[in-house]
């Protein structure tokens, strides 16, 4: 049986709502109707833009009282193993996943 494809909102949602955990095999274990790498695929074949992510955050944020601030700079922890928020991850810089 083919599981469905995941879909920009999809994708956004799980983003905004994971808390440690953002794998491709966490969104299929969260959403039990997502191949695990549907993911992988669409990113592949499309960019995540600011517009789609505020298209789909936006009704959780308060416009009239603050902002959404949204940084992916990954600064690199090489040596640092038991940092609670330290973990495996893409770093542009690097072209590669580093711990940080």
């Amino acid at each position: 049986m083919n599981k469905p494809k995941c879909d920009e909102y999809r994708y956004v949602q799980f983003l905004i709502a994971a808390q440690n955990n953002f794998t491709c095999t966490e969104l299929r274990a969260i959403t039990n109707d997502c191949a695990h790498d549907s993911p992988t695929r669409l990113l592949a074949g499309k960019k995540l833009t600011p517009k789609i992510l505020w298209k789909n955050a936006k009704a959780h944020v308060d416009t009239s009282s603050g902002y959404l601030i949204a940084d992916d700079t990954v600064i690199d922890k090489p040596r640092s193993k038991d940092i609670e928020l330290v973990k495996w991850q893409y770093s542009g810089t690097h072209h590669e996943v580093v711990n940080g």
